[in-house]
């Protein structure tokens, strides 16, 4: 009785803070620890050894089983999320972003060219460089014309900014969200409504 209710206690106090994803990996190292553990502190100590054996063997089957199974990218730390300071997207602002079509609806009909307008701002303190404005739509058949780049930004200053959209010859009743961004930093979100 002794023995399962150690065997118990340990198991949730070891799985009580790993997370879902682990659980398996730690129950089965759990199993195996405990196992081989009692066997082990059987030979070598006589009952009260395999109850030690099993103890120990729950707790470093269960921690190795748990290490094992933890997602890769769970140890990494976040130097990828503080390096964007140093980038050249950081502190670039998308402003009064504008759509421009043929009959002036504000929609984007199928098979028609309009033009995707906005202001790029230099927000830091210093000069930028080469900068290149990548826009995408969800609506993959819709052409976005090819990205310019901006040679040098001044600090504080801002260039206009034009994309010419076209529209395929057969379009759904939908919405056209344009994602504006540098370096695969999603800056601003434009939709346009959409027409047959």
């Amino acid at each position: 009785m002794k023995k399962s209710g150690v065997l118990i206690l340990a198991s949730v106090l070891l799985l009580s803070s790993c997370a879902s994803s682990q659980i398996g990996g730690a129950m089965t190292g759990a199993n195996l620890g405990g196992v081989l553990g009692s066997a082990i502190g059987g030979i070598l100590g006589g009952p009260r050894g395999a109850d030690i054996g099993t103890v120990v063997g729950v707790i470093g089957g269960g921690a190795v089983g748990a290490a094992a199974t933890a997602p890769k990218d769970s140890h990494r730390s976040d130097k990828g999320s503080c390096s964007n300071r140093d980038d050249e997207s950081y502190g670039v602002e998308v402003r009064n972003v504008q759509f421009y079509d043929a009959n002036n609806n504000q929609t984007l009909d199928a098979g028609e060219t309009a033009t995707l307008v906005m202001e790029i701002y230099n927000e830091t303190d210093k000069m930028l460089y080469n900068i290149t404005p990548q826009i995408a739509c969800n609506n993959k058949r819709v052409r976005i014309s090819a990205p310019a780049t901006i040679m040098n930004l001044e600090p504080g200053c801002g260039v206009r900014y034009r994309a010419v959209i076209t529209a395929p010859r057969k379009l759904k009743y939908q919405e056209a969200i344009f994602s504006i961004g540098f370096k695969g930093i999603t800056v601003r979100k434009f939709s346009v409504a959409t027409s047959r």
